[in-house]
């Protein structure tokens, strides 16, 4: 898999301190909710970051990939959930040249993912923190903009396909009222079910979720 994986850490600290701090807040776990998302996506093993370089008369400027998510979730039974993801990406390349023509490209990515995710800890855990694991699948949408500026003129060219593809991913909920909670979330996306195609890569996430529906057993935590 790639470089990203060293990455992993971020998240890992947040699951350890979800083991090791204890939140008594007596939060009553609600089974439905919808929330939203954002961070980076790390398309092609880069992050999100803005990189200029120059050599040799020719510029380049790089713009990482950042992402936006839409989700929600139902309890099916005990600790396991169902999860519909609905999101996009971006990423902009660009290159100049004194001699030749300037070219940039932009490169956008949206899946529709339908998966689940499972609580790891036992419902009579005393901690609010939830961590859980997950998976799921769908079509992603990718698509690329090329702009050419040569001698003057402009081409556009615009191309599209559709990828099947999955996800692997963890994370922890943290319920602060009895209606809204905040997430944390990383998950790795095999586009085309393929860990080394151009769009795969790690994607990290926090986020809020608004929650409803009667409480899990009508206990509290």
């Amino acid at each position: 898999m790639k470089n990203q994986l060293s990455k992993t850490g971020l998240l890992t600290v947040i699951i350890l301190l979800g083991f090791t701090f204890q939140v008594f807040s007596q939060v009553e776990l609600k089974p439905n909710g919808i929330g939203m998302r954002g961070g980076p996506y790390m398309m092609d093993d880069q992050g999100t970051n803005i990189s200029i370089s120059s050599h040799n008369g020719a510029d380049e400027v790089n713009i990482g990939g950042f992402g936006g998510w839409i989700y929600l979730f139902s309890r099916l039974q005990n600790k396991l959930y169902l999860d519909l993801t609905l999101g996009g990406a971006a990423k902009v390349e660009e290159q100049s040249s004194y001699y030749t023509d300037n070219l940039t490209d932009v490169y956008t990515i949206s899946p529709l993912l339908i998966g689940f995710h499972y609580d790891i800890l036992s419902e009579q855990n005393e901690s609010s923190l939830r961590p859980y694991i997950g998976a799921g699948a769908g079509p992603y949408w990718i698509n690329h903009i090329r702009v050419d500026n040569c001698c003057y003129e402009e081409e556009v060219h615009i191309g599209s396909k559709m990828n099947g593809g999955g996800y692997l991913g963890s994370g922890v909920n943290l319920p602060v009222k009895s209606w809204l909670g905040i997430n944390f979330d990383m998950k790795y996306h095999f586009v085309n079910f393929d860990a080394e195609n151009k769009f795969s890569g790690f994607e990290y996430g926090i986020g809020v979720h608004f929650m409803w529906g009667k409480p899990i057993n009508e206990k509290k935590y």
